[in-house]
């Protein structure tokens, strides 16, 4: 089995022998890489900022044309409704509100580490990174990691939702985020990882790890598009 919310996300850790089992693959943003520096957050402690996104993005059943990008290691589709870095475990009212939470925690890039953000069009994937970001209070932690968001109409899923693909480059410095996904309602949610516990069948976050979510249940075995329809093959 896989962690899973209600049964709309699943996820899936590299390294798994899933069909849908990820490889890490880190994509540079920082310099020399491709990165536009998001200046509006990256040398700000619990700043956010709403930024337009290259694609419609599918996010548990409803679309969305902006996301919301927090200093603190979480982004929300629509727009940015909260800033804090003391994180909640999943789901939970009162928190970010349709949430990515690659890693939610108190982080703060105006001490050190920058964030970037990409738009690779070859690929389809629109990407922000967390390079070398420390803990507030904590020069010596820093975290570096990355989200992507795969543009639904070339990595279609079940759902029609789109996938969501985090890599960290580094293991975890300090043990007490959030990693996972919540619903617009803060009713429904995949807790991948809270305060120092992983969610009982997933895998210890490492250097060079990768995540992935989406609505593929196990065993589901791939999508074939021919024009605009869609057939689906399950394993038997």
């Amino acid at each position: 089995p896989v962690p899973v919310d209600t049964g709309y996300y699943y996820v899936y850790y590299s390294g798994g022998l899933h069909e849908y089992t990820p490889e890490f693959a880190w994509l540079a943003l920082a310099p020399p890489g491709p990165g536009l520096i998001v200046s509006e957050i990256t040398n700000e402690d619990a700043d956010t900022v709403t930024v337009s996104l290259p694609f419609t993005f599918r996010y548990y059943g409803t679309d969305y044309s902006t996301v919301g990008i927090c200093s603190n290691g979480f982004l929300e589709l629509g727009s940015s409704t909260h800033r804090f870095g003391s994180n909640t475990g999943i789901p939970a009212a009162g928190g970010p509100r349709a949430m990515v939470a690659p890693f939610w925690d108190d982080l703060d890039p105006s001490l050190a580490g920058d964030i970037y953000q990409y738009y690779d069009d070859v690929n389809h994937r629109w990407v922000v990174e967390f390079y070398d970001v420390a803990h507030y209070g904590a020069t010596g932690d820093r975290e570096t990691f990355q989200v992507m968001f795969m543009d639904p109409l070339y990595y279609p899923t079940p759902t029609g939702d789109g996938e969501i693909l985090v890599q960290y480059l580094t293991g975890l410095a300090q043990p007490g985020a959030t990693f996972g996904l919540e619903n617009v309602d803060e009713t429904v949610g995949l807790e991948y990882y809270y305060d120092g516990v992983y969610h009982a069948w997933a895998a210890a976050v490492t250097d060079s790890f990768a995540v992935l979510y989406t609505t593929y249940p196990p065993d589901y075995l791939g999508v074939e598009e021919y024009g605009k329809s869609v057939g689906t093959v399950w394993q038997t």
